[in-house]
């Protein structure tokens, strides 16, 4: 693939975090931005109009998660190369996209240091993986073996309030937002924090925030189902 034409869209729910990123790729010679998606629907949108070289999506994206859009583009789109961004840059994360069928990952938290090194390497048919993640021990919460396994005896003991909290934390909503969002007060949802922390044994308030985020990288939620009635 020629750096003279490669062609770029980009993906994520944070406008901010969406507009640094994009600034950053125009200011790569050789690089196109063809395309700012929201979300993966958008982004499959403009895939099915126009595809691109390279696609860089984060693996947290509303409805239909990054991973499963990795998916999507690795069977749609075979010659399209694909960069995921993680907020944690965890094994479990790597596995996730490399299962989906990425080609790197770059940890959010190193993304000034690594993007323009991860975006030459994939571009160009190389792969790349975040150091640090592939450095790190898988975590133990204290049932061993893989993140999975791991994950899901302890957040089965949730009461399906408690899930949907947990889901909305591990989007990096504020007790605040999620209280909004379901229409709750906010003492409700610091009520639910609590005994999510206690059910899951997280000491402090980033423990479980990594564990939320953890647990929708390796278990996504489904697509929202509409409740329109059928003719």
């Amino acid at each position: 693939m020629s750096k003279s034409n490669i062609l770029v869209g980009l993906v994520d729910d944070h406008p901010m975090m969406r507009a640094g990123l994009a600034a950053f790729i125009r200011s790569l010679r050789g690089y196109a931005l063809v395309f700012e998606a929201n979300s993966a629907e958008a982004a499959l949108h403009h895939m099915r109009q126009a595809p691109v070289h390279l696609l860089i999506t984060d693996i947290l994206l509303p409805a239909m998660s990054g991973v499963d859009l990795a998916r999507t583009i690795h069977h749609e789109f075979p010659t399209t190369r694909v960069l995921m961004l993680s907020g944690f840059d965890t094994p479990a994360a790597i596995k996730s996209a490399r299962d989906a069928g990425a080609n790197g990952l770059v940890s959010k938290m190193s993304v000034t240091k690594d993007l323009a090194d991860a975006i030459t390497a994939v571009a160009n048919g190389k792969e790349f993986w975040s150091a640090s993640a592939k450095a790190q021990p898988e975590p133990d919460y204290g049932y061993g073996g893989d993140s999975a396994s791991m994950l899901r005896p302890r957040s089965a003991t949730l009461s399906v309030r408690e899930k949907e909290v947990f889901r909305y934390i591990g989007k990096g909503l504020s007790s605040k937002n999620i209280a909004q969002t379901l229409g709750l007060s906010i003492r409700t949802i610091d009520v639910h924090r609590a005994n999510i922390k206690r059910k899951l044994g997280t000491r402090t308030t980033s423990e479980l925030l990594k564990y939320a985020v953890l647990a929708n990288e390796l278990d996504p939620p489904p697509p929202a189902v509409s409740l329109s009635k059928k003719k």
